[in-house]
């Protein structure tokens, strides 16, 4: 369900191109673009190819088009949406359910190495990470560049 509505989403969204900047056919040919990086998930090797222009042309509409890097960048920021909607099945796993909705065993068993991913990376606002913090006081004076230039020079000099 969730992926037909991402499906949706995209399809609804690369049709707001009424604000693209070019001629009509580069347009048309960034319009074509747009559709088939929805279908190969923002594969820009596979759209390029398919939409028949090159690396840099795309490139350079990213560049000198903002209305086009808008769009492109939905059309990532939904194929990222979806991955982590897919993350969320393999973190917290698929139940199997009898016709009594009772449970029976997994379709897909949960797996704890991507929920702690998502949970270190969405989750980070709300303390979940790696990240160690430690705080020091200490009275320790601040030596300007040039002091400690000086004193280097002064020790040298003993040695």
């Amino acid at each position: 369900m969730a992926q037909m509505a991402q499906k949706t989403e995209l399809l609804t969204m690369t049709e707001q191109v009424g604000k693209l900047s070019g001629s009509a056919s580069t347009i048309k040919r960034k319009r074509k673009f747009l559709d088939v990086a929805t279908q190969t998930r923002g594969n820009i090797t596979k759209a390029t190819k398919e939409a028949h222009i090159g690396r840099r042309t795309f490139y350079n509409w990213m560049e000198q088009d903002p209305e086009f890097a808008a769009l492109y960048e939905e059309i990532q920021e939904s194929i990222i949406d979806l991955i982590v909607d897919r993350a969320y099945h393999f973190a917290l796993g698929i139940p199997q359910l009898d016709d009594q909705g009772n449970f029976k065993g997994w379709k897909i068993k949960p797996d704890a190495g991507t929920l702690q991913l998502l949970l270190r990376t969405l989750g980070r606002s709300r303390g979940f990470s790696e990240k160690t913090s430690i705080e020091l006081e200490a009275n320790i004076p601040f030596i300007h560049a040039s002091e400690a230039v000086k004193r280097l020079v002064e020790h040298a000099q003993i040695l």
